[in-house]
Parts: structure tokens; sequence; C-alpha cells
């Protein structure tokens, strides 16, 4: 699925979303981002030219992109209806009519199956792991994405660090009215209520280890404490403090963003991506622009038959060569 292929950059674009905070400065970003470093915005001039597009032609590819996505949506909402419809037993009415005390009667004596439904799974997770249909909850909000919302507080996580937010009363206002220690395997936090007195929000160990120097924490007035923590080792946490129930990391979407990648593969990515936008315009790939340049420098070698002429790749075969580039 095209969707699936797209799932590569989740991490980098949620990255981006949870800066922003909302999904319309979240977009006014893309298109800004499109606007200041590539020809989206640009009306061709001639249709000889190569930069920009037609007339209305971007407005259109924005508008196909939105109405793609929004019947995968109508399709999943779908499915999710067919496979929610419970038909009822023929006998669902008659026992309906009983007496409560015949059902409980019954109950006690030969006890049904019972059907664990979405919310009933939420309210009564398992004490080590959480069930599925609450981590799809975690994972539709960028502040719990691969994390986990819990009593006080909620947390983010990349492969490197930890975002983690401590809920605080609408009556913090200002830093100094909280105090955050963090160690290498330690926070606490607190704040100072209008009675001038400390009460305590998190004094917990860390499941796993932080690095203290490249962490630091904000104030969300009214909202948060958020906490940023680097972690000491590379890789997925269950859980953030030692006491919370873990999360099951195969649930979560444990892609790589760009920025973590080694510099090999951020090229490799990055000339794929170049390729295919090539390709779209109808232009050379790189590969196929490395292979003219060599073409062109044996042209007018010593000894090349065609030595003194102007360049002419029409009269050159290069389909045998296309593949040593690809």
């Amino acid at each position: 699925m095209a969707t699936a292929e797209n799932e590569i950059y989740d991490a980098t674009l949620l990255g981006i979303l949870q800066k922003e905070g909302q999904i319309a400065k979240f977009l006014d970003v893309v298109m800004g981002f499109l606007y200041r470093r590539t020809d989206y915005y640009h009306i061709m001039e001639s249709r000889d030219s190569k930069l920009g597009f037609p007339q209305g032609v971007a407005q259109r590819l924005l508008i196909q992109a939105y109405e793609k996505y929004e019947k995968l949506s109508e399709k999943r909402d779908n499915a999710k209806d067919t496979r929610t419809v419970i038909p009822s037993r023929p006998d669902q009415k008659d026992l309906k009519n009983k007496k409560a005390s015949d059902v409980t009667k019954s109950s006690s004596q030969n006890p049904p199956p019972t059907i664990q439904t979405p919310e009933s799974s939420e309210k009564t997770p398992t004490k080590n792991t959480e069930t599925l249909n609450s981590q799809q909850v975690f994972q539709e909000n960028p502040e719990s994405h691969n994390g986990a919302m819990r009593d006080g507080y909620r947390w983010a996580q990349t492969l490197t660090d930890c975002d983690l937010r401590i809920e605080v009363p609408s009556t913090v206002l200002k830093a100094k009215q909280v105090s955050v220690n963090i160690k290498r395997k330690h926070i606490s936090a607190s704040y100072i209520d209008e009675e001038n007195q400390v009460v305590e929000l998190v004094d917990s160990d860390l499941a796993w280890d932080v690095n203290v120097e490249e962490s630091m924490w904000s104030l969300v007035p009214k909202d948060c404490i958020h906490i940023n923590l680097e972690k000491v080792q590379e890789r997925w946490w269950e859980q953030v403090f030692v006491e919370e129930p873990k999360i099951n990391t195969r649930k979560i979407e444990a892609s790589v963003s760009m920025e973590h990648l080694d510099d090999g593969a951020q090229s490799a990515i990055g000339k794929l991506m170049y390729d295919e936008r090539q390709k779209k315009l109808g232009l050379p790939t790189s590969s196929e622009q490395e292979m003219q340049n060599m073409l062109k420098k044996a042209w007018n070698s010593e000894g090349s038959p065609f030595q003194g002429m102007p360049y002419d790749p029409s009269i050159v075969n290069t389909s045998g060569m296309n593949s040593q580039f690809k």
C-alpha cells in the first residue's frame, strides 16, 4: 500500500507535529517548506519550462492527496463498523424480559462467556502490558505517541529521547512555582500551591538511565511540566517509571527518523527522493546524469571518432549502461 511506503517518514513528521502542537500549524510548516525550498508555488512560464506547474495544477495535486486519504479513512471506518456488529441471538428478547432475580440466579449457576469490548479493556489493563486498543489510543495522541497516558502524566518517545509531561493545576503560571530535579535514574517534581505549600507531583525512579546534562524542562502554564529526557542507550522504553505498567513495544511505531541515521543512509535516502522527483518531472535521475557526464567526457577524449563534434546524446545507445548505475 502507498500508505505503508510513507510510514518511513512518520517519526520525522511526528517530531514536527509534537513541536507545533496543532494540525493547522503543522500544515503551515509543510506548505511553508514547499514555498521556500521547492517550485510548488511557481507558475510555469511556458510549456518548455521545467520549473513550476501550470496554473491550477499545484492546487489540484493538494486536493487529490486529501481526497485519496479521505477515501482510505472512509474504508477504514466502514470496516470498523462491520467488525463491531454483534448479531443478536434468537432468544435475546426473551432474556431481556426475565426478572432480574432470575437472570442473576442463572448467571451464578452457569456464567456466560464475557465479550471484552474496547472500553472495558482500557479500564482494566493487565498489570505488566497494555492492551492493543489502549496503545492505539496512545498512538493517536502526539503527546503519548510510542508511549502512554497515565494518571497525572503522559509520555512519548523516539529512539533517542523521551518527552514527559507532568500535569499541573491551572494555578501554576510561572516556572518559579515549580521545582524539577532530574538525575541519571530518578525524577522529582513539585509545585507551590496558593497556600504556599509544596505539593509533590512525581518522585520516582526511571526505568532507564538518562543523560542529565542534555535533559531539560520547561513549564507550559496551566497545563504541564514538559521534561525532555535524552536516553543514554538508544532503545525503545516499555515504561518511564519502574512502578508504571509496561507498554507493548511491538505495537508502537518503531521507525527511525532521518536525523538518527548515519551519513551514508541519509545520503542514500536523499538520492532516492531526488530521483523520484526527477522521474515525476520527466527529468534525468542522478544515475542518468552521471552517465551523461561520463559520455560527454568520452565524446571529446583522445581517439574518439566524435572528437570536435557537438555532443549528441541521441546517437549514443545507453540502454545497456543504465543498469550499471541503478
